[in-house]
């Protein structure tokens, strides 16, 4: 189980990546939100039919590759490595042309053996990249409560 520190690490670094889309660090954040300090495996499914547009889901899954491109400077799954946990992000392109973003153990058949987490645009809109909760006291003073 990875502590409350290790999981705002990981959340500063996905949320100041240079490399990481906006709607990345959302997802990544929900993700990582919901997985009770990486010991629950969770997915979520964005879809067209449910409303997300053909350029947020190429935000998406060209944010995801980005944060675990070698060519790139986030390196995600070396960040994880770090928390001790053997969860790592993946994400899968849909034939539908949505996508499926994964934190687990596994990089296929997420529907198996994780938890599905809902995702609308209020949930990711709520998500307030400022504040990952690495620094409680520098984030409270510079954005405010």
């Amino acid at each position: 189980m990875a502590t409350r520190k290790q999981m705002a690490a990981v959340k500063h670094l996905v949320f100041h990546s240079q490399n990481a889309t906006k709607i990345t660090k959302q997802v990544c954040a929900l993700l990582l939100d919901r997985s009770r300090g990486l010991t629950r495996s969770v997915y979520v499914n964005l879809e067209p039919q449910d409303g997300w547009t053909p350029g947020e889901l190429t935000d998406l899954i060209r944010g995801m590759h980005d944060i675990h491109s070698s060519n790139g400077i986030t390196h995600c799954h070396s960040i994880m490595y770090a928390t001790g946990s053997p969860f790592q992000f993946y994400y899968l392109s849909n034939p539908s042309g949505g996508c499926t973003v994964l934190l687990g153990k596994i990089a296929s058949r997420p529907e198996k053996d994780s938890f599905k987490v809902r995702a609308s645009r209020k949930i990711l809109a709520d998500i307030n990249l400022n504040k990952p909760g690495l620094y409680p006291l520098l984030e409270r003073n510079r954005f405010g409560d």
